[in-house]
């Protein structure tokens, strides 16, 4: 989960010119992400992680914080191998 966090903090701070102090830090509530950076941030991690994030089917609270970000990336690709492997 190191080197996830770690690929997230360095495309948060790339891309959307976001610097993460800590991985529980609340980006939505310290203004960090708003509506538009968090439809641009969706479209990068579709890109960087090979995900299909649906907006319809998110549940915004896996995206307040780079730990549960994480988490939702790593839940979801085990999903996607599942499938595959199927």
């Amino acid at each position: 989960m190191d080197a996830l966090t770690a690929k997230l903090s360095k495309v948060f701070h790339d891309e959307l010119n976001i610097e993460i102090e800590n991985l529980d830090q609340d980006l939505v509530e310290e203004g960090l992400l708003d509506s538009l950076s968090l439809v641009e941030m969706l479209l990068i991690l579709e890109q960087e992680f090979g995900l299909e994030v649906s907006i319809l089917d998110i549940d915004f609270d896996e995206f307040r914080t780079l730990r549960n970000l994480a988490e939702f990336i790593a839940g979801t690709a085990l999903v996607s191998q599942e499938a595959t492997a199927a």
